[in-house]
């Protein structure tokens, strides 16, 4: 019997190469399938299901597995009509997705069905750029470290190297101030490393770690607790690729990759929401939020223009119906920007069991400080090493 896959992209031709460039984005594997390619059926996805709304019906979808934990599933619609909605509600679908949408809430909406329950301690990525080495077979070879997580991470190396291949990642001590370790990796993705700030040549690999025992888990979030504040030093990553010159002379010419961003992918950050007015909104109960609570929140607006940022005040807890925030200090700008949104449909439609009570949905993300990403992402870390 195969086993289920985690994630399932499915469409009839690239209409989802979007939600596929994010998935990549957020280093998730996932299985891609075309209609008009004739693949065989599967089992319902472990985690979730992204169809075009023609790909669904084509398909003949019909769930099963319903409940508390159980996958999503989302359809895409470049129009979309009465009756094929209530045949995607009918069959089980989470989301209808209507375009246009803005990147940044479909971004968040994916963020939000993928990192939930047992799943956050996938999305806590933090960035390094320093030289370490890996074993590809009988073959040593060096690379250089962007990103890592408890569950995987982001290699640039000068070797284009096969999706499903297995490697051992050595990663050194000195990135932190640690022990050095190694831990076995598969590969999940690769493509050219230019569009991540790599050189002419180079490739970046998507790696999914495999098998991690308890001591290595133990230091892998150690380190990621230690690189929280920023990525690792360039004085440290020259180093390293310094000794590593012998096999690749290019690699010590690299500067250190200069991520600005320290967690990605926090669902702890992301708001389902819904009733948006030029005064406030609705949202749904988060454990970080009170009655009296001031935050900033980015909304994402009309067309690929940036995201509206306002602050926000929980005034009332609504109990099962979520909380209500009211906007304060909003500019003209951003008064004129929200006026727009509230006229306009949201992309966004819960269907069945995931509504929240309205038939729009507005995604918008929390923007904290980077104090409170840090303090937040410790004791995520914390509670994991507990289990």
């Amino acid at each position: 019997m195969h086993e289920l896959p985690d994630i399932v992209v499915i469409d009839e031709d690239g209409e989802l190469d979007d939600v596929r460039a994010i998935l990549d984005e957020l280093g998730e594997d996932f299985t891609s399938l075309h209609t008009k390619s004739g693949e065989p059926g599967m089992g319902e996805p472990r985690r979730m299901l992204v169809a075009s709304a023609a790909a669904a019906v084509s398909r003949g979808f019909t769930r099963t597995v319903r409940g508390t934990g159980s996958p999503t599933w989302m359809a895409v619609t470049g129009h979309g009509s009465r009756t094929q909605r209530n045949l995607l509600l009918q069959t089980g679908f989470d989301y209808l997705v209507r375009r246009p949408v803005h990147p940044s809430a479909l971004r968040l909406l994916l963020q939000r069905a993928l990192f939930r329950g047992e799943d956050q301690r996938r999305g806590l990525r933090v960035a390094v750029g320093y030289g370490v080495g890996f074993r590809q077979g009988i073959w040593r070879r060096a690379g250089t470290l962007v990103d890592l997580s408890a569950g995987g991470a982001r290699l640039l190396a000068n070797h284009e190297i096969e999706p499903g291949t297995r490697l051992v990642l050595q990663v050194p001590g000195e990135i932190d101030g640690g022990t050095p370790f190694r831990v076995a990796a598969r590969v999940l993705r690769q493509r050219p490393a230019h569009a991540e700030g790599g050189d002419e040549g180079e490739f970046s690999l998507a790696l999914g770690f495999a098998k991690v025992d308890r001591a290595t888990r133990t230091r892998i979030c150690e380190m990621v607790d230690a690189l929280m504040s920023g990525p690792a030093s360039l004085a440290g990553a020259r180093m390293a690729r310094r000794d590593q010159a012998a096999e690749t002379p290019a690699r010590a010419r690299r500067s250190a990759y200069s991520q600005e961003v320290v967690v990605f992918g926090s669902a702890q950050t992301v708001l389902m929401g819904c009733d948006l007015a030029e005064g406030g909104m609705r949202v749904e109960q988060h454990p970080g939020l009170a009655v009296g609570d001031l935050v900033r929140l980015a909304l994402p607006a009309g067309g690929r223009s940036e995201p509206v940022i306002v602050k926000a005040r929980v005034a009332r807890d609504d109990g099962p119906r979520g909380l209500g925030l009211v906007f304060e200090s909003v500019g003209d700008s951003e008064r004129a920007q929200l006026a727009s949104m509230v006229e306009c449909h949201p992309a966004i439609e819960a269907l069945g069991p995931a509504a929240v009570g309205s038939s729009g949905v507005i995604v918008s993300r929390i923007v904290p400080t980077l104090q409170r990403v840090a303090d937040e992402s410790k004791s995520w870390l914390e509670r994991f090493r507990s289990r």
